[in-house]
């Protein structure tokens, strides 16, 4: 405890008469602020569904779960999409997606790892991203092999990487990948319009021109404009949490005045659909998750029946509960912010007094066994606040 620390009635008088006044300026200047950061925090929450719209443009057509035959490039191409966030339960750093394709008597397996991006500021810097993480995924290949492509460790598996962009950012990455000497395939997509799944053409006069293509040509050929579709999977495993949250309405069913959620259907429709390609712990923990998550920001809470649970705002209607949800997802996570930018004002005023308290070493001598100042010093015995009377000068309060 802070007070205990402080010992001397002195450093705990200042503490306690610093606090409210702490606590006023920290809100004044965190509600001067308040606007811009729910402003980015709206801005994220639209980051990632442009982010998940391209990423599932990048890997409907490769997916035969979500696609009709004609519209999908498995056949064709021996490609399929077999892992969203590879590498992520191994906490390293990874791409989005992984394809892969099988090897036989006439071609070698090969698997390709994607990333996407919906806004590319500096190109060069997606590129050195992305070569960073090819050395992750090239140093964790028996691993790949073993748990996601399902073959041997000495199986030989030729490998591809990718960037997934807006088709206006994509020559710019082009010519990134180029001033870098190859290694890097750029697909792009429009973000409005027409899905239409693309891959750039590099520079006909590139000597490593080879680099920046597949080495299949009829992937090459699907690929000068490939139908897509940017609702294929709705939760991915590094989604935003409002993204991750949806999974809450859409798997929800009508009650009398608005829905109940069951984990178990919660868990159906996620290994059937959004998470298939993982095991049933992986799923589990998405799960547990999610409704912990959904649980702290008070957009769900538990219902009479265990593994039911039911919504804060009662309405039938699916639209007005994704609201609601983003709504409150930016209260809880700007109460948050505030919250510890207290905590960071109070430990500077504990490091203040702390350090007042070392400059006078031979007074400390005087303190009793419980810390607090005795009769050298010419300040009562202070008695020490209760953790609830200090948490409660910590509690954020939002002025209108």
């Amino acid at each position: 405890m802070i007070e205990r620390e402080l010992g001397r009635a002195a450093l705990v008088g200042k503490f306690r008469a610093e606090l409210p006044r702490l606590r006023e300026a920290t809100d004044a200047e965190f509600n001067a602020r308040r606007s811009e950061e729910e402003r980015k925090l709206r801005d994220g929450i639209e980051s990632d569904r442009s982010h998940r719209g391209l990423l599932n443009m990048a890997v409907f057509p490769f997916t035969r779960r979500r696609s009709r035959p004609e519209a999908s490039l498995v056949g064709s191409t021996g490609f399929e999409f077999v892992r969203g966030s590879p590498l992520d339960e191994l906490g390293v750093r990874n791409f989005d997606f992984l394809l892969f394709r099988p090897g036989d008597g006439n071609r070698q397996a090969s698997a390709i790892c994607g990333e996407v991006k919906s806004a590319v500021p500096r190109p060069a810097g997606l590129v050195k991203e992305i070569k960073e993480k090819a050395k992750v995924a090239q140093q964790n290949l028996d691993y790949v092999r073993r748990s996601y492509l399902q073959i041997g460790v000495k199986d030989p598996v030729g490998h591809e990487f990718v960037a997934m962009v807006n088709s206006a950012d994509a020559l710019s990455v082009v010519n990134a990948v180029v001033e870098d000497g190859g290694g890097i395939i750029v697909w792009h997509g429009v973000s409005v319009g027409p899905s239409v799944l693309r891959l750039a053409d590099p520079p006909r006069r590139f000597p490593r021109r080879h680099t920046m293509l597949h080495w299949s040509k009829a992937l090459n050929d699907a690929l000068s404009g490939f139908p897509t579709n940017r609702r294929c999977f709705e939760v991915w495993p590094n989604s935003h949490p409002v993204s991750r949250m949806k999974s809450l309405v859409s798997s929800a069913n009508p009650s009398e005045d608005s829905y109940v959620l069951r984990k178990g259907v919660l868990e159906q429709n996620l290994r059937q659909v959004d998470f298939f390609y993982m095991n049933d712990v992986e799923v589990q923990q998405e799960v547990d998750s999610i409704l912990a998550l959904g649980t702290k920001v008070g957009f769900i809470q538990p219902a009479t029946l265990v593994g039911e649970f039911s919504f804060a705002l009662k309405t039938r209607n699916p639209a007005s509960l994704e609201k609601d949800l983003e709504n409150r997802w930016v209260s809880y996570t700007l109460t948050e912010k505030h919250a510890s930018m207290l905590e960071e004002k109070v430990q500077e005023l504990r490091g203040r007094l702390l350090a007042e308290k070392a400059k006078h070493p031979e007074l400390h001598a005087f303190e009793d066994k419980d810390g607090f100042a005795t009769g050298f010093h010419h300040f009562p015995l202070v008695p020490a606040l209760s953790e609830a009377e200090l948490a409660d000068f910590k509690t954020p309060y939002f002025g209108h």
